[in-house]
């Protein structure tokens, strides 16, 4: 189980699968986060405008939101099929697809 301090924590989620989406919501809700979530970086560009995010869980094509978060200094952590991350994303932490959910979880607190 995460720690207790994603309690009332909002979350990002940016995945353009539903499935893994839907997945990491009701992880992150289980644990007592509030989640957003988006489908493109277009999307979650307004949801990063509009919310004062705790962290957000990013897919790959992420690189305006990675800039954003990191100028707005909101971690992320990146939860990606791909081998590479490059540019702005590098950063972050890297979980692999595929995962297991609770890992992502796990970390999530940790970056708070």
């Amino acid at each position: 189980m995460a720690e207790r301090s994603l309690s009332d924590r909002v979350i990002l989620i940016v995945q353009r699968q539903w499935v893994v989406s839907q997945t990491l919501t009701s992880a992150f809700e289980a644990e007592g986060a509030r989640v957003l979530r988006a489908t493109s970086a277009d999307s979650g560009r307004s949801l990063i405008e509009q919310f004062d995010l705790a962290c957000a869980v990013l897919d790959s094509g992420s690189g305006d939101l990675c800039r954003m978060l990191k100028g707005k200094g909101t971690p992320f952590v990146m939860y990606t099929g791909r081998e590479v991350i490059e540019g702005e994303c590098a950063v972050a932490p890297v979980i692999k697809k595929p995962a297991v959910l609770q890992d992502v979880v796990v970390l999530v607190p940790r970056l708070l």
